[in-house]
């Protein structure tokens, strides 16, 4: 069986929901997903505000600030067994307002 990433890469609608985005993230959509077959586990983390690069070099490929700021890392061991868990309404949870759903980025890397 092929291992996947599942790469979400999100922001909090407003700074001021920032904690309960975590709250949510941390609270509920990690211990529901631990619930669904297929699923493995979850890293989640917050870019700091002083990156990495040198702001003294301009690379224009490289943001000021980075556009988003959390990365969930999702790794799936049985990626049919999971999308027909959502599929067939075995797993569902609540999204939280607090998440700018519209302008995140999911995408999926399988293991080589």
């Amino acid at each position: 069986m092929t291992k996947t990433i599942i790469l979400m890469l999100t922001n909090p609608i407003s700074a001021d929901r920032a904690p309960d985005f975590e709250k949510w993230y941390k609270n509920v959509c990690a211990p529901a997903l631990a619930k669904v077959p297929g699923y493995h586990e979850m890293k989640f983390f917050r870019a700091p505000e002083n990156q990495m690069w040198d702001k003294t070099r301009p690379h224009e490929q490289w943001p000021e600030k980075p556009p988003y700021r959390y990365l969930a890392l999702h790794q799936v061991s049985d990626m049919e067994a999971f999308k027909s868990a959502f599929r067939e309404g075995h797993a569902a949870f609540p999204r939280t307002d607090a998440g700018d759903w519209k302008n995140g980025l999911c995408l999926t890397f399988e293991e080589l």
